[in-house]
């Protein structure tokens, strides 16, 4: 029943006895809503096992109710975490909306990779939609060219700005970044914003700047299908096998998760 109800590119990628073997391979039992996210045409539900050990995620195409994409996984959570040495701000200045944040696979897909673990995707929506019109041009969206600023303190170290803007629906795989901004704010501690604008960035190697400083116009650049921010903290400078994404203690939020709606520094 569930591999009749995927949807046809789905059903492509899988066959029916792979599905079962994964289903089978599952052992959380009881579960209870956690989390959901309803963004344009689908809902993402992410269900929790009572015990809080095991995950499902599942998201839902809204007029046909196939169904997009499936996880099923135990949440290995870990006992120590790499926590920042200071407090942040998201780099916005009104409120955006996390779609990927958290601890775990379920909730964040950067998770599994250590250089991006504790990353944050951000996007602007307005009652459940991320776009006017049909959203083919990146002007469409409500967070192209919005004000991205500093996320804290500190000197600038590196920037691309040359990379141009995707057509929204696809990625550019070679340069997965984008544009972007890294910052140094201590030792071993350096803040990455992924996916500006093309030419949009406004500051340079050496420059100093303060928190809610103005970087640059969010575009879609990068690994990125729809305009977006990517933005994490890390300990070095460099997207490299030694990275390691630091978990973010920030000013004024809590462990803010996929779907919740994140404040600008305006607002502080």
């Amino acid at each position: 029943m569930i591999y009749q109800s995927l949807d046809e590119e789905f059903k492509s990628k899988i066959k029916k006895r792979q599905l079962k073997k994964i289903i089978l391979k599952y052992k959380g039992h009881s579960h209870e809503l956690f989390n959901q996210l309803e963004l344009n045409d689908s809902i993402r539900y992410i269900y929790l096992s009572k015990d809080n050990n095991w995950g499902v995620a599942i998201t839902i195409h809204k007029s046909t109710t196939k169904i997009l994409g499936l996880l099923l996984l135990p949440l290995n959570k870990e006992q120590e975490q790499f926590f920042t040495d200071f407090n942040y701000f998201m780099p916005i200045d009104r409120e955006w909306k996390v779609v990927w944040g958290g601890d775990t696979l379920i909730t964040n897909y950067h998770s599994n990779i250590p250089a991006q673990k504790y990353a944050y995707d951000l996007l602007i929506e307005k009652e459940n939609k991320t776009y006017l019109n049909d959203g083919t041009i990146n002007e469409d969206y409500f967070a192209f060219e919005q004000t991205i600023v500093a996320p804290r303190s500190g000197v600038i170290v590196d920037v691309r700005n040359s990379v141009k803007d995707n057509q929204p629906g696809m990625m550019n795989e070679n340069q997965v970044t984008g544009n972007y901004v890294i910052i140094r704010h201590g030792e071993q501690e350096y803040s990455l914003i992924a996916h500006f604008m093309h030419n949009s960035i406004l500051v340079t190697p050496g420059q100093s700047v303060k928190s809610g400083d103005i970087l640059g116009k969010c575009g879609n650049s990068g690994h990125s299908s729809e305009p977006h921010i990517h933005f994490q903290v890390m300990n070095t400078p460099l997207l490299s096998e030694d990275c390691l994404s630091k978990k973010i203690k920030f000013e004024n939020l809590k462990d803010p998760i996929i779907g919740d709606v994140v404040p600008g520094q305006s607002e502080y």
